[in-house]
């Protein structure tokens, strides 16, 4: 009975022995250059993001970080956003920070979790502030139809408030740009941000800019590239003009 169970025993790991061995060489098998250059080369973004691995890895071939780069840009021009992160990282590696900074950015904007994360950290929070980015732009204005704080009367100015705490859009906005200035009220980043907030959740092109603005700079607020990203991009989903610049400056390569 014992010799039985010993020769289960021998029998079992020859077979997992085998099984992860040809697991292993299944990973290590080369790609197929020859089929993927031919696909690449008539705009298969699979294969050009292939290739690019292929190159950064060396799999099969000598690892290239230039060829790489090469096949991971074809991608990430068809949009393709793991190349996007990919080429991102080696030209980082390379010091090219804008370059990285401009990949990272469009991975991001499109949902890329890693790329969220990398534009988040103390590194890139620096990088974003350059001229390109919110931080050059002027500050939160009113809507044209806003009536000036120091125009309004003690009463006009508690009415504001009531309409602003009873949901009314444009009352909200208005009190964020009072806050916000410190018109008609001492200036307070969190009241303003608070204000707006209320008026972006209604669906307000420019509270949404004005926290996009407020949040990339860090008024009121801890930083957040990510989420100011994406207050910019609600309000440019909605047409805003000057939301729709800066995420195309911070977009570009």
């Amino acid at each position: 009975m014992e010799y039985v169970v010993l020769f289960i025993i021998v029998i079992g790991g020859l077979a997992l022995i085998w099984y992860f061995s040809r697991r292993s060489s299944e990973c290590e098998r080369p790609v197929d250059l020859e089929a993927m250059y031919k696909a690449a080369q008539h705009g298969d973004v699979f294969a050009q993001f292939t290739l690019g691995r292929t190159y950064q890895e060396g799999r099969g071939v000598a690892p290239d970080p230039d060829k790489a780069a090469q096949w991971y840009r074809m991608a990430a021009e068809q949009g393709h956003v793991e190349a996007q992160f990919a080429l991102a990282g080696l030209l980082e590696r390379k010091n090219s920070v804008d370059e990285a900074h401009a990949w990272y950015t469009k991975a991001a904007m499109h949902g890329h979790a890693e790329s969220q994360k990398i534009l988040a950290s103390e590194k890139w929070k620096v990088a974003a502030a350059g001229a390109d980015t919110p931080q050059a732009h002027t500050a939160p204005k009113g809507h044209a139809t806003a009536q000036k704080a120091a125009d309004m009367s003690p009463e006009d100015l508690d009415k504001l408030f009531q309409q602003a705490e009873a949901g009314d859009l444009d009352a909200q906005y208005n009190l964020g740009i009072m806050y916000y200035n410190g018109e008609g009220a001492p200036q307070d980043y969190q009241q303003a941000m608070n204000w707006f907030h209320l008026a972006a959740q209604q669906g307000d092109a420019d509270a949404q800019f004005n926290l996009g603005l407020m949040i990339g700079r860090g008024e009121g607020v801890k930083k957040d590239p990510k989420i100011s990203l994406q207050w910019f991009q609600k309000a440019a989903e909605q047409g805003h003009a000057e939301a729709k610049d800066i995420i195309a400056k911070m977009a570009k390569s």
